[in-house]
C-alpha cells in the first residue's frame, strides 16, 4: 500500500515510526513528540531519514537497520546500495541532519546502541557472506581500529548482535539450522 506506516514506538519523549510517501517506493523515517504519537498533523513530524531521497541515482538501495540513540540525539542505519548485502553503517545528527563522518563497511546491517549514546555494536561481515564478528565502535574513531568483542571460528554458525526489549541488555546470537546459542 502507498500510504503504508507503522504503528508509532513511543520511547520516552518521542514517538518513532516508518511511512511511505505516496508514489514513493522507500520508506520514509521518522519521529514526533509523543504528545503527538497518534496525531497526523505533519507540522509535529521530524523527518529522519527519506528512502526516497537516498536512494535517488542508485540502480539498487535497501535499508538493514535505522535505530535511534538512547538520548534521542544519532540516529545509526544501515545501507546497502550495491546489492551485495554489504551493508555501510553510517551516523546521522538529528539536530542539525547532517551525516557524521564515521561509516562503517562490511557490515552485516545489525546493530545495537549502548547506553552511553556513542557506542554501537556491529556485526562483521566475512568474504564469505557470514557473520564471523561482533565489533564495538565509538563514535569520532576510526571504525578500522574497532576492537573485536566477539569471533565465532566454527563456519557453520552464523552470528548477529540484538537488544532486549527492555534495552538494559545486548545479545549475541549465533546459530546454524539445528542450534543456537545467546549471551
Amino acid at each position: 500500500k502507498e500510504n503504508d506506516s507503522s504503528v508509532p514506538a513511543i520511547d520516552g519523549p518521542w514517538a518513532y515510526y516508518r511511512r511511505y510517501r505516496e508514489g514513493g517506493e522507500y520508506p520514509l523515517f521518522a519521529r514526533r513528540p509523543s504528545a503527538y504519537a497518534f496525531d497526523s498533523d505533519p507540522a509535529h513530524e521530524q523527518l529522519l531519514l527519506d528512502g526516497d531521497a537516498s536512494a535517488k541515482g542508485c540502480d539498487y538501495w535497501d535499508i538493514r537497520k535505522l535505530a535511534h540513540s538512547p538520548d534521542h540525539r544519532l540516529i545509526a542505519y544501515a545501507i546497502d546500495d550495491k546489492g551485495s548485502e554489504y551493508y555501510e553503517i553510517r551516523f546521522r545528527d538529528l539536530a542539525t541532519g547532517k551525516d557524521l563522518p564515521d561509516v562503517i563497511e562490511s557490515a552485516q546491517g545489525d546493530l545495537v546502541w549502548a547506553e552511553d549514546s556513542k557506542t554501537i555494536l556491529w556485526t562483521y561481515r566475512d568474504e564469505n557472506g557470514r557473520g564471523s564478528k561482533i565489533y564495538r565502535h565509538v563514535l569520532g574513531t576510526d571504525p578500522k581500529i574497532d576492537p573485536v568483542v566477539y569471533e565465532e571460528k566454527d563456519p557453520a554458525f552464523f552470528i548477529g548482535v540484538s537488544e532486549t526489549s527492555s534495552r538494559r541488555f545486548i545479545v549475541i546470537t549465533a546459530g546454524n539450522g539445528t542450534q543456537s546459542e545467546a549471551w
